[in-house]
């Protein structure tokens, strides 16, 4: 028996590729689906009652928590937070343990 190189690593040099493919299908599918609920008319005529029923019960305290938690998905807070976690990353590989002082 083989034994392991450690956690992440695959022994199988096709694993990767077949990895990618996989992606790549789900990601194909996923723009496909998309298109077709765009392209449909009928999709956004189907809930207009419930649409209504929503506008109709909103309240002020929740437009303006909804539209914070909003803002936390727009791009000046993704670019960040992607900016932070990708410096942490690098830090935890660039900079061998011994020598943090945290």
């Amino acid at each position: 028996m083989e034994r392991s190189k450690g956690p992440g690593t695959h022994t199988d040099p096709g694993w990767s590729l077949r990895a990618a493919g996989f992606v790549l299908i789900l990601g194909v599918l996923f723009g496909l689906l998309s298109f077709g609920v765009t392209l449909a008319g009928w999709v956004g005529a189907i809930d207009t009652h419930v649409e209504r029923w929503i506008v109709e019960h909103r309240t002020g305290w929740a437009t303006a928590f909804l539209r914070g938690f909003t803002w936390l998905g727009s791009g000046a807070v993704s670019a960040n937070t992607s900016g932070g976690r990708g410096s942490a990353s690098w830090w935890r590989w660039a900079v061998p343990s011994s020598s943090r002082t945290w």
